[in-house]
């Protein structure tokens, strides 16, 4: 058996497959299987992924019919036989020393869960770029392993897709983790479940990953069909947090972190789009009530320093909509009160210093 399992899910990716199989096969650490799940392509990929597997005996290929990423990702998961597991994305590229690094930090630290950096890959121009809030490591303890109860911001620093994480199979099995079979959203439930029910999390504080984005025929595009997918998911995972004697410490940090993927989940669909109307309209009007936003002042909700303030626009966006249905005139639009400003000071001074972080808030 191999130390390490890399599961790489495989649904029509044949025009950058060949360059993230490049990548696994030159990994300076050799003593893995990758299990390429071909979710019912209809493109070259599984071709790619015969010649592959045909030169490389330690790629082997599991084929179904298409059943969305989450069946792909658990049947890998089921298959494996690694001491290691990896959940990879089939349009990644991953640098040379990505799994000897994880895997010397996860033995060294006995650590469940291992996370590391990643910069993004630009699909229609092929540069690459800095993302440095996807491990924001002054949101964590200041060592390079720690247990998920000494951070009250784990879900903010980090982020709830699998991609960038080292998982040991046996605590994946124990814990009886598995990926939602939702339409989208899935990977937060099973990535943030695992983080918050680790003994030990670790991080590689290195950008080992380029993550493609702007790829036609992303997952991502699947949120316009099911748009409300993203409050199923959290409240399956506020459900299995609650269960967790670590709740009380998280809460505060899960629910900052539900309110600001309730907020990017509608701003970020296009406007106009009849997905964003509806859940922005939920939204503003209370159709969410496990983000308890109802439930705190607004101040609570300081996290993430300028949520307020998109939550103020998806307010105004659906008032502006009603106004027009109605003829009435809409509402004059909320101001961010002083403590949400001088939240957002603080959260800024890092990044560009304290002068800096007052002109930023000045200029807005």
């Amino acid at each position: 058996m191999a130390k390490i399992t890399a599961i790489l899910t495989v649904y029509n990716m044949e025009s950058c497959l060949q360059a993230c199989l490049d990548s696994v096969v030159a990994q300076t650490y050799g003593d893995f299987e990758a299990l390429c799940v071909n979710d019912g392509s209809t493109d070259g990929s599984l071709a790619i992924l015969e010649a592959m597997a045909e030169r490389d005996p330690r790629f082997k290929i599991l084929t179904c019919e298409n059943g969305g990423v989450a069946k792909a990702r658990n049947w890998g998961i089921k298959e494996a036989t690694g001491e290691y597991l990896f959940i990879l994305d089939s349009d990644d590229v991953f640098d040379p020393t990505f799994f000897q690094k994880m895997l010397e930090r996860a033995e060294a630290s006995n650590a469940d869960v291992v996370v590391c950096g990643s910069c993004g890959l630009d699909d229609r121009t092929g540069e690459t770029y800095p993302t440095p809030w996807v491990l924001k490591r002054n949101y964590l303890p200041a060592k390079d392993a720690f247990a998920p109860e000494e951070c009250d911001c784990l879900f903010m620093a980090l982020m709830g897709w699998p991609w960038d994480k080292l998982y040991r199979r046996s605590f994946v099995l124990e814990q009886g983790l598995e990926f939602p079979c939702l339409a989208n959203s899935e990977d937060a439930y099973f990535v943030y479940l695992a983080l918050a029910k680790a003994q030990t999390v670790a991080v590689v504080d290195e950008e080992l990953i380029q993550h493609r984005e702007n790829r036609s025929g992303s997952v991502s595009n699947s949120r316009l069909r099911a748009p409300e997918a993203f409050y199923e998911v959290t409240v399956m995972l506020k459900n299995s947090l609650k269960e967790l004697p670590s709740y009380g410490r998280h809460e505060w940090g899960f629910l900052n972190w539900a309110f600001d993927y309730a907020c990017w989940n509608v701003l970020s669909l296009p406007e106009g789009s009849e997905g964003r109307a509806l859940i922005a309209r939920k939204l503003a009007e209370g159709g969410f009530p496990e983000l308890e936003i109802d439930r705190h002042v607004k101040e609570y909700f300081n996290l993430y320093p300028d949520l307020i303030e998109r939550y103020q626009r998806i307010q105004n966006e659906v008032n502006k909509v009603k106004a027009a249905e109605t003829g009435e005139p809409a509402p004059a639009p909320e101001r961010g009160s002083f403590w949400v400003k001088c939240a957002r000071i603080c959260y800024r001074i890092d990044e560009l210093g304290l002068g800096g972080a007052f002109k930023a808030l000045l200029r807005r």
